[in-house]
C-alpha cells in the first residue's frame, strides 16, 4: 500500500511540471528523463486517490451527511452548512478540483487508450467518469460535460441528458472491458477487470433508481443489474493508510478541525430504537459513529476506505425494486438480505438478532415498507451522498429541518462558474429541487 501511495504522489509531482510552457523551440530542451506527459497508467492511481479525498471529504460526504442529519455542524463552516447555509463560494473547491482534476484526467486517459488500443483503460475511465458525473449532477443539477473539456465557456447539458450519458458510459464500458486481462496501478480493484464491470453494473441499477420518478424503469432490468452487479461483501472503495499523509479525508477533517462537526442526535437515536430488535437497539449503536480524536468510527479512521459504491447497496436497490414492482415478499427478503451484509460489513454476526429483525419486517406493508428500506440504506450507505438523493426522491427517511420548512435540495453554482461562465445557469435557491426528484417525492 506505501508503495502505492509513494507512486501517487510521484505522479502528482510529475503532473505539476507538465503545464509548463515556453517562448522558445519547445524541442531544444527536451530532457528524456523529464517526460512532458504522464503515461496512463500513472494518471489511474492518481484518478482515484483525487475523487476518493473530494468525494469523500467534507464538501460531499461531509455536507450531505450533516443535510442528512447523520453529523451536526457545531462550528464555523460546519455550523453555517448545518442551518443551511451554502454559498457560491463553499462550492469552488469542489468544482474546480473535478473539472481540472479527474474529468481532464480521464480525458487524457481515454486519448491515450484510444491511440494505443488500449480497450481495458477506455472501460475502466467509463466507469469513473459515469461516478463522477453520476455525484456531481447530483449536487448541481444540469453541469457542462458535452464540451466541457474542448472549449470555454463550456455550455450545459440537462440533467437527463447527463444521466442518458452515465447509462452509456457504462454500457461501453461494459463492452470493453475483458474480465480476463487487467490494468496497472488500479488502487480500487487492484487490476481485477471483472469488478470493474460488477461496478459499471451497480452504478447502472443506482442511476437508473435515482431518476425512476422522471423515467420509470423495467424494474425486471435494475433487478438483474444488481444480480451481475457487486456482491455482498464487495466494495469499490479507495484505500488510505495510517500514514499521515495518506489519511482517510474525513478523519483529517475531524482531527484537524475538532469541535466543528459531530454525531447527529437523530441518526443516534435512530440506532437505539428497539422496535426492530425485539427490544434491544441496532446492534450497530455504539460503533457506527463519526468519531473525534479520541475515538473513530469504523468510516473515520486514519485507514478508513472512502467506498463509493458496495454490494450491499445494491441489495438495498434490488429490495426496492421488488417493492416498485409489486413484489413484497422478495422486497422483504432482500431488505433483510441488506441489512444482514450491512452487519457483517461492520464485523458484526447477525445471527444474534436477525431473527427478530426478520419478525419486525413481516409486518410492513405499503409506504411502511418503502420507508425501513430506505431508512436501513441511510444507515448501511453512512457518509455517502447517495442518501441525499434518495431522500429528495422519496422523502424518506422523515427528518425535521434544522430551520424553515425544507431540507436544500441543490448545491448552488460555484462563484467562479458565475462569474466567468456566461452560460450558468440561474439556480434560484438550494431550495430549489432538482429534475430528477420529479413529482412523487414527498
Amino acid at each position: 500500500m506505501k508503495n502505492k501511495f509513494l507512486l501517487i504522489l510521484g505522479v502528482l509531482f510529475i503532473l505539476g511540471f507538465t503545464s509548463c510552457t515556453k517562448w522558445i523551440d519547445p524541442e531544444i530542451n527536451k530532457d528524456p528523463d523529464s517526460p512532458t506527459s504522464v503515461p496512463m497508467d500513472l494518471i489511474l492511481p492518481a484518478v482515484e486517490v483525487n475523487l476518493g479525498y473530494v468525494f469523500g471529504g467534507f464538501d460531499v460526504a461531509g455536507i450531505t451527511s450533516i443535510w442528512m442529519q447523520q453529523a451536526k455542524g457545531q462550528d464555523r463552516q460546519a455550523l453555517a452548512i448545518d442551518g443551511y447555509n451554502l454559498t457560491e463560494a463553499d462550492v469552488n473547491n469542489l468544482w474546480n478540483d473535478i473539472y481540472t482534476g479527474p474529468l481532464m484526467d480521464l480525458k487524457d486517459i481515454l486519448s491515450q487508450a484510444e491511440e494505443s488500443g488500449a480497450d481495458n483503460y477506455k472501460g475502466v475511465a467509463k466507469v469513473l467518469q459515469a461516478l463522477t458525473l453520476g455525484t456531481m449532477v447530483g449536487l448541481y443539477g444540469d453541469i457542462p460535460f458535452s464540451d466541457a473539456l474542448n472549449m470555454y465557456p463550456p455550455t450545459y447539458d440537462s440533467e437527463e441528458q447527463i444521466y442518458n450519458t452515465i447509462q452509456q458510459l457504462l454500457d461501453e464500458a461494459i463492452n470493453l472491458l475483458d474480465p480476463t486481462s487487467t490494468v496497472n496501478n488500479d488502487l480500487i480493484f487492484d487490476g481485477d477487470l471483472s469488478m470493474w464491470i460488477k461496478a459499471a453494473y451497480t452504478l447502472k441499477a443506482r442511476y437508473a433508481l435515482r431518476i425512476s420518478n422522471q423515467v420509470p424503469p423495467n424494474w425486471n432490468d435494475v433487478i438483474s443489474w444488481v444480480d451481475d452487479g457487486l456482491e455482498a461483501e464487495d466494495v469499490m472503495a479507495v484505500p488510505f493508510s495510517e500514514n499521515s499523509t495518506e489519511n482517510n479525508p474525513m478523519y483529517q477533517y475531524l482531527i484537524q478541525r475538532s469541535g466543528y462537526i459531530a454525531d447527529n442526535s437523530t441518526f443516534l437515536n435512530v440506532l437505539e430504537e428497539t422496535a426492530r430488535w425485539g427490544g434491544s437497539s441496532d446492534p450497530r449503536d455504539g460503533i457506527l459513529f463519526l468519531g473525534d480524536d479520541g475515538a473513530q468510527g469504523p468510516y473515520t479512521q486514519n485507514n478508513s476506505p472512502v467506498i463509493l459504491v458496495s454490494g450491499v447497496e445494491g441489495l438495498f436497490i434490488k429490495a426496492e425494486a421488488y417493492y416498485r414492482n409489486n413484489d413484497v415478499t422478495n422486497a422483504r427478503e432482500e431488505l433483510i438480505n441488506g441489512v444482514e451484509a450491512a452487519l457483517e460489513m461492520l464485523g458484526i454476526d447477525p445471527a444474534g438478532s436477525i431473527g427478530a429483525y426478520t419478525t419486525y419486517v413481516g409486518s410492513l406493508t405499503g409506504d411502511d415498507l418503502l420507508e425501513e428500506i430506505i431508512i436501513q440504506k441511510w444507515i448501511a450507505n453512512f457518509l455517502n451522498a447517495e442518501n441525499w438523493a434518495d431522500y429528495r426522491r422519496t422523502g424518506y427517511p422523515v427528518l425535521t429541518p434544522v430551520t424553515g420548512q425544507d431540507l436544500p435540495q441543490r448545491y448552488p453554482y460555484p462563484s467562479d462558474e458565475r462569474s466567468y461562465n456566461p452560460n450558468t445557469p440561474d439556480y434560484g435557491s438550494i431550495f430549489i429541487s432538482l429534475w430528477f426528484v420529479g413529482s412523487s417525492s414527498e
